[in-house]
């Protein structure tokens, strides 16, 4: 498992990081939906420690999107609904149930950085 961490965690930073790279764009302001099932905050600021190692820093060049469902779908579904609505670049979203209702609603334009997830195909 720990293998498999490392390797995700090196490919989304690289995916992160190149993300000015990946649209051909400098100058913009991208959104970032980020999408809590339950707590993590540890996961939370990992990821936007990454961001900012990657150049894309909060108030800067890259806005936060927040979203905490509290262990309810229905919820998820509205948060997952406003990050389309909101045509966010790029979505962070944390544990198996949370990430399977993202990557349903979303575009499969967006790409979805996951963390906690223990069966992605379900």
């Amino acid at each position: 498992m720990g293998k498999r961490f490392l390797f995700l965690t090196i490919c989304s930073i690289f995916l992160i990081s190149n993300l000015p790279n990946l649209y051909g764009q400098t100058g913009k302001t991208y959104k970032v939906g980020i999408s809590v099932w339950t707590g993590y905050p540890t996961s939370v600021k990992g990821f936007k420690e990454a961001m900012n190692a990657g150049g894309l820093v909060e108030g800067k060049n890259v806005k936060y999107l927040y979203g905490k469902s509290g262990l309810e779908r229905e919820k998820q579904y509205e948060i997952a609904r406003g990050f389309k609505k909101e045509q966010v670049d790029l979505v962070y979203s944390l544990t198996t149930p949370g990430t399977t209702i993202i990557k349903e609603i979303m575009p499969h334009t967006t790409p979805i950085v996951f963390s906690i997830v223990t069966y992605p195909r379900m």
